[in-house]
């Protein structure tokens, strides 16, 4: 996180699970990994990347968070984290833990290209989908996390670089009252009145 930080981008902590999978397939080069499934605690670092939003990294294990990293907290800082803070008088205490992955389904991974008749019909779907989603005026975008980047102030580091700003609470404020205005107007009406 300090790395990230002092390279200019906003970094924080992460902390929950690691749960990690046997490979179906043996590695040809280098090793497959894992043996058994299983699950620990773990944390890691989340750095975010303008365009990309908030990534996963996981220098421990030399990944990328992923499907196997559910995180339980994300903070500034590590100690923050922590689900119990404080201290105690010494004791006497017998304590033990167990974690472990069962898979209860887990559909089989195709192995073999599809057929020309499969292709088509996956084609045709898609362009099913695309027509009724054309026909109700649905529009998709594909990305990270939604960002809000200040329309005359694109340039900053505080819509680009940092996780706080001068500006950024202000605007965010006025996209919300915005966004509520034509959401919920009846809603933000009886809010305003408050």
């Amino acid at each position: 996180m300090q790395i990230l930080r002092h390279l200019g981008l906003a970094a924080r902590f992460v902390s929950g699970y690691l749960i990690q999978l046997t490979r179906d397939v043996k590695a040809l080069d280098g090793p497959s990994g894992t043996e058994v499934d299983f699950t620990d605690l773990h944390a890691w670092t989340e750095v975010f990347l303008p365009g990309a939003g908030w990534v996963g990294l996981d220098p421990t294990s030399g990944l990328f968070a992923g499907e196997g990293h559910i995180p339980l907290a994300a903070t500034p800082t590590t100690g923050s984290a922590a689900a119990i803070t404080g201290f105690s008088d010494k004791c006497e205490v017998k304590f033990d833990v167990e974690m472990r992955v069962e898979r209860i389904h887990e559909d089989p991974r195709v192995t073999k290209p599809y057929s020309d008749p499969q292709w088509q019909q996956i084609l045709a779907l898609g362009d099913q989908v695309d027509h009724e989603l054309n026909q109700q005026d649905v529009r998709l975008t594909m990305g990270g996390e939604p960002t809000f980047v200040s329309i005359d102030d694109m340039e900053s580091p505080q819509w680009n670089t940092d996780a706080l700003g001068e500006h950024k609470r202000e605007r965010a404020e006025a996209l919300l009252t915005t966004a509520a205005g034509r959401l919920r107007p009846r809603q933000c009406e009886s809010t305003a009145a408050r």
